[in-house]
């Protein structure tokens, strides 16, 4: 049973990143999501990887996640020896109720990234392995098969409106929901100057 559920789970995800990429977005998804493309465009970064991220046990403090964010973001560059780029986006579970994520994980946090490639010059079995890497090395990862999911990422937009949906509730702001310390994109001018108009974003969550 326990094994249906994670199956059910894993294809949910999957499904939910695979309708956000091909949906057609709306223009207030299309200027939410400007700086941070911009922003990306002007550094011409290439993300390869779109990782979930879940705990174990409920966490509840926001400055945790950035910690572990931090530390993850620390381990891959040190492990593969390289600049790596990411966004770190933090997430809260919305529903009391939602196949595979027990009530217990309602309020509480989990973690989106986005990743550039490893190095082409690692071999093809480390690049493989990256998954299990993160799971063998980052303590704040749950041990379990929902704990991590890795995707290829395959259209930047879909993803980004999908990360961001919950900019404008639950009183989140742009600087909430994107760890601007662990990322790689510069927003600051666009935070002090709009505070990213979270009160027009308050009906548009996905």
């Amino acid at each position: 049973m326990y094994l249906l559920i994670v199956t059910k789970l894993r294809m949910v995800i999957r499904m939910t990143i695979e309708i956000q990429e091909k949906k057609v977005l709306l223009p207030y998804q299309q200027e939410r999501i400007q700086p941070i493309l911009k922003e990306i465009n002007l550094k011409k970064i290439q993300f390869k990887h779109f990782i979930t991220i879940n705990y174990k046990k409920r966490c509840d403090d926001w400055t945790q996640v950035v910690r572990d964010n931090s530390r993850l973001r620390r381990f891959l560059r040190k492990y593969y020896k390289a600049d790596l780029k990411m966004i770190s986006f933090i997430e809260k579970h919305t529903k009391p109720s939602k196949e595979g994520v027990p009530h217990y994980f309602y309020g509480s946090y989990h973690r989106h990234i986005l990743l550039t490639s490893i190095p082409s010059s690692e071999s093809q079995k480390r690049k493989h392995s990256l998954e299990k890497i993160i799971r063998d090395n980052v303590h704040s990862v749950s041990p379990r098969i929902t704990g991590l999911d890795r995707g290829d990422v395959w259209e930047i937009e879909g993803l980004l409106t999908y990360c961001t949906k919950q900019i404008g509730k639950f009183g989140q702001s742009i600087s909430d929901v994107i760890d601007t310390k662990n990322s790689d994109v510069d927003l600051t001018d666009h935070i002090h100057q709009t505070k990213y108009k979270e009160a027009r974003y308050q009906y548009s969550y996905i």
